[in-house]
């Protein structure tokens, strides 16, 4: 099976739940992002220090739709596969497409060895501040765009090689289970309620 820096990968199921045939997906995505940043305060002037180790990853709740038995029980047998936060998983934002429907793919790293919170690209066309973009194995949010050049948000993880694909569309990260710990939830109906938080993998 794959593997993210020794990890097993373990993707989380895609049953069709409608009549189109279309895979489950959340009612509900909470975002949040952290970063490591130090403060130091003078006691005496109040003045302040700044700390800035331009760390920072991505954390989210995942909240799905009540299911029925038969997807319910692939869901939970891959969160038990899972075993806590040992394995790894790839999850995008199925709630979240480009902000502007006329943008397109195609969008390359200009040059290799990019670092930082900011990439410069070459082709794509018509991203907008806001969106998504994959890196490697990773998510990025597009905080400022000046020319081909995209300000990001956490910064870069992998450095990319000079003409390496960026993904815009069906973007996803490389998460791990926040705790080791796993819910889930039988309504008296027979629908199953199911919800987990992540942690970027790192």
């Amino acid at each position: 099976m794959a593997t993210y820096n020794g990890w097993l990968i373990c993707n989380p199921p895609t049953i069709p739940v409608t009549a189109s045939g279309t895979p489950i997906a959340p009612k509900s995505v909470e975002w949040s992002g952290s970063d490591i940043v130090g403060v130091s305060t003078n006691p005496f002037q109040e003045t302040q220090q700044i700390y800035n180790w331009n760390q920072a990853w991505l954390e989210a709740s995942f909240a799905y739709p009540p299911m029925r038995y038969a997807p319910a029980q692939a869901w939970i047998a891959w969160l038990m596969s899972l075993q806590g936060t040992a394995n790894v998983f790839q999850l995008g934002d199925p709630l979240q497409a480009p902000i502007n429907p006329l943008a397109v793919g195609g969008l390359t790293a200009a040059s290799g060895g990019q670092t930082g919170n900011v990439i410069v690209t070459a082709g794509g066309g018509h991203q907008s501040v806001g969106d998504w973009i994959q890196i490697g194995w990773h998510l990025h949010k597009i905080t400022a765009i000046s020319g081909p050049s995209f300000t990001i948000w956490p910064p870069i993880r992998e450095s990319p090689t000079a003409g390496q694909g960026i993904a815009t569309t069906g973007c996803v990260g490389i998460w791990r289970l926040k705790d080791n710990n796993r819910k889930w939830k039988c309504q008296p109906n027979k629908l199953f309620d199911l919800s987990f938080e992540v942690r970027e993998a790192l």
